[in-house]
């Protein structure tokens, strides 16, 4: 489903993690919908680990290349808004422990370690607000926490 808050959890997740250095090896987000993540994924490692891939080769050549090349340690790939897993597969870093990859998408894939988010429910939600913004305030304005929700969470 759609707006649920799957990119601003990883965004929030990532930002968690650049601040802990978590990913000393970087953070690269590639936007998937309507994306050549082949191109995206060259492209990142030119202009921000230096790379330069031989121009002779395949685009899938250049990634394995750049992905065989990548700044060493913990490296974080963000998937973002995947809407065909078959497009970007053969894209995907090598399974090593260096990568950890992060898909967003509204597919039910059949992946190692999915999380699957949930629509919330109205008290889920008021329960996530009072988190956000302190219960005294939600309850002081409840039938507007409820809009909000309603809006957002729900």
């Amino acid at each position: 489903m759609g707006g649920i808050g799957k990119t601003e959890l990883a965004i929030v997740y990532s930002l968690t993690n650049l601040q802990c250095n978590t990913y000393p090896g970087g953070i690269c987000w590639l936007f998937c919908r309507d994306q050549d993540i082949g191109l995206q994924i060259v492209n990142f490692a030119r202009n921000y680990l230096g790379l330069t891939p031989p121009e002779d080769l395949e685009l899938l050549e250049q990634v394995t290349w750049c992905w065989q090349r990548w700044n060493k340690g913990n490296t974080l790939i963000v998937l973002d808004d995947v809407t065909d897993y078959e497009k970007i597969e053969s894209y995907l870093p090598p399974q090593s422990s260096q990568f950890k990859v992060l898909v967003t998408t509204r597919l039910k894939l059949e992946l190692a370690n999915s999380l699957y988010l949930q629509v919330l429910s109205e008290s889920e939600s008021l329960e996530l607000l009072s988190e956000l913004i302190g219960s005294e305030k939600v309850n002081l304005e409840l039938a507007t926490a409820k809009e909000l929700c309603q809006q957002f969470f729900v």
